[in-house]
């Protein structure tokens, strides 16, 4: 699917001014088969059963209530990729 179809379902339905980006693979940057929606009617996406002649589902985006942990020192408030501390 693409983006714009995706933007011209949504505004068929009644959801206008909706941003809408296609979720890829962390290591190969190759697309995945989701999207991410953000819109502030999020009411109206509720009631959306089809979008581009494809049941479609909707769920918000989970936040972690954990703190973040650095997988090279083990300590946490921080990432790997910010580590400036040695690795255990």
């Amino acid at each position: 699917m693409s983006i714009d179809s995706i933007k011209e379902d949504l505004v068929s339905q009644g959801i206008a001014g909706a941003e809408v980006q296609q979720m890829k693979t962390r290591n190969t940057n190759q697309p995945l088969p989701l999207f991410l929606v953000k819109t502030g009617m999020a009411e109206k996406l509720q009631g959306v059963q089809k979008l581009a002649m494809l049941t479609v589902s909707f769920e918000k985006k989970k936040r972690s209530t954990e703190p973040s942990q650095c997988y090279r020192c083990q300590r946490y408030g921080h990432t790997q990729r910010n580590c400036r501390l040695a690795e255990r």
